[in-house]
């Protein structure tokens, strides 16, 4: 849903691994909260996997801030930013030790 050209929210449900790897099969619920403006993008989200198929759940959340479409020139842009992740909950717990972290990120968009 669109609040106005800049904030948006969206929830989605994804269902992997069904066909290829049907024993490691998942369904993991994301809300995200997306804010836009000039060359800043800012974006609230979280996962739940609903251990549906398996045993397995978790509960994630995060946030991500990025200044994009800089453009190079006519064709290439360059977008640099950061993301926090923070596990919250999980079914194993040395998962929930080593799945929180701070990442830092550079791309180049060639259209």
């Amino acid at each position: 849903y669109r609040f106005n050209k800049a904030l948006a929210i969206e929830h989605s449900s994804l269902a992997g691994n069904l066909v290829v790897t049907p024993d490691l099969r998942d369904w993991v619920n994301r809300l995200r909260l997306l804010y836009s403006h000039g060359h800043l993008d800012i974006t609230l989200f979280g996962w739940h996997n609903n251990a549906a198929f398996d045993r397995s759940s978790y509960l994630t959340a995060g946030a991500s801030i990025f200044y994009s479409r800089i453009k190079l020139v006519d064709a290439i842009t360059l977008q640099a930013g950061v993301t926090g992740l923070w596990m919250a909950t999980a079914s194993e717990a040395e998962t929930l030790n080593n799945a929180s972290g701070i990442f830092a990120s550079l791309g180049i968009s060639i259209n």
